[in-house]
């Protein structure tokens, strides 16, 4: 069964995930908790959520120019030592400063040591320091004392050519997280890629033999910048092939940005990390553009569109209306406010989705997305709404046939739906 961890990025979607009742993993970035610590550790109190925390190392491994003024930056920095290695005008890591000649150095092992000590107390101290009556944002406090991480993140760097230094600093670092919590079981190696490069088979083949067998309990894959709603059939090809090569040491691959295709990509993906109807894709170094459209999932075409356009989109391509409990009329005569219906809706929904792929295989469900897309065509004779459901012949393109990989053993079962 394919299970969904929703990144939470903001106070809001916390409040959201708590009014939904949200019964399965969050992720939050480390750079977001930093201004959100007890918020966070309200939202899992609350809930009594398995979380973990992204620990976004990779940005100290880049050029850093566009967010060395963001207020949680130098915070991070100071909380991973990243300040006693790299050089204080740039805060910028080299792979020479911690793996040399094929060896970690003291650096590594001790940014390892600073990162995993960060995931693992960063919650339960900032559920110490909070005042248990306090109502944050939206109403009393939880009755659940939050305690570890569901999964540890070593530090991850980005790898964007095949000859990246980057490779073998990864390798390492999860080696040396290995080495420091060896009871813990729980650990899971991020594996930070362009998605581009996986095109190259040979790379790619020899990229997850790399990860194969290291001491960890499952694989996070970013593939940076793949969107799957917008790639040609070629890069999801590409992606699912990786992610199988990756799985055949039968350990749980999941998406680290992901969506639907990735829900459908079976038995190699067996679940994916996303935000409140968006953050299905990333591009790790694309400026943030300090906020973003209302947009309204659609069911019937996966897809989500402009929140104001959503009754003229269902009516051109010949959908039907929602009827959700969040779609209702509400007794009040009070309708909720654009962003939060749109919220909740997309919860409700890819629970639904997850549901039926688990009771009926993600077969059927490719067959239902390829008659939506159909009608969806007949309907649209002109075209006009083709960028809003041409993915679906993609997806069933790029999923036709099998990939390799194999079940993984009792993954984590989503239990963030309602019945």
């Amino acid at each position: 069964m394919p299970d969904l961890t929703i990144r939470v990025n903001m106070a809001r979607e916390m409040q959201w995930l708590e009014e939904f009742g949200w019964g399965g993993r969050v992720i939050v970035s480390a750079h977001v908790l930093e201004g959100l610590k007890k918020r966070a550790a309200h939202m899992v109190g609350r809930l009594g959520c398995p979380y973990v925390i992204d620990p976004y190392t990779y940005v100290f491994g880049a050029d850093t120019r566009e967010i060395e003024d963001k207020r949680w930056f130098p915070m991070l920095a100071a909380e991973y030592g990243i300040d006693m290695i790299a050089d204080p005008d740039s805060m910028r890591l080299r792979p020479d400063m911690l793996v040399r000649g094929g060896v970690s150095t003291d650096s590594l092992r001790e940014l390892v040591q600073n990162v995993l000590e960060h995931q693992k107390s960063a919650i339960a101290h900032a559920a110490g320091e909070a005042d248990p009556y306090s109502s944050f944002e939206s109403g009393s406090g939880g009755g659940h004392a939050p305690t570890g991480p569901d999964w540890v993140i070593p530090p991850y760097f980005f790898v964007d050519g095949a000859d990246s230094d980057w490779i073998g600093v990864n390798i390492k670092s999860v080696e040396a997280a290995a080495e420091a919590m060896p009871e813990a079981g729980n650990l899971y190696a991020m594996v930070m890629v362009d998605h581009d490069l996986l095109a190259d088979h040979g790379f790619a083949d020899l990229l997850a033999s790399a990860y194969r067998g290291l001491p960890v309990a499952g694989y996070l894959v970013w593939p940076a910048r793949l969107d799957e709603n917008r790639a040609e059939r070629a890069d999801l090809t590409n992606f699912r092939r990786f992610a199988g090569e990756l799985s055949r040491d039968g350990k749980p691959v999941r998406a680290a940005y992901g969506g639907l295709f990735s829900l459908l990509a079976g038995p190699a993906i067996s679940g994916v990390s996303h935000a409140i109807c968006y953050g299905e894709h990333r591009n790790p170094f694309e400026a943030a553009s300090g906020g973003f459209a209302v947009r309204f999932y659609l069911p019937g075409i996966c897809s989500k569109v402009p929140y104001g356009r959503k009754e003229e989109i269902k009516s051109a391509l010949g959908l039907k209306g929602c009827g959700c409990v969040h779609c209702r009329p509400k007794a009040s005569g009070i309708p909720m406010r654009p962003l939060e219906h749109a919220a909740l809706h997309f919860l409700e929904q890819r629970g639904r989705e997850i549901k039926q792929i688990s009771e009926r295989g993600g077969g059927e469900f490719l067959r239902r997305a390829a008659s939506a897309h159909s009608d969806a065509q007949n309907n649209d004779s002109a075209g006009a709404y083709s960028k809003f459901y041409s993915h679906l012949k993609t997806w069933k393109d790029a999923l036709a046939g099998s990939a390799p990989g194999v079940a993984t053993q009792n993954p984590a079962s989503y239990s963030g739906a309602r019945n």
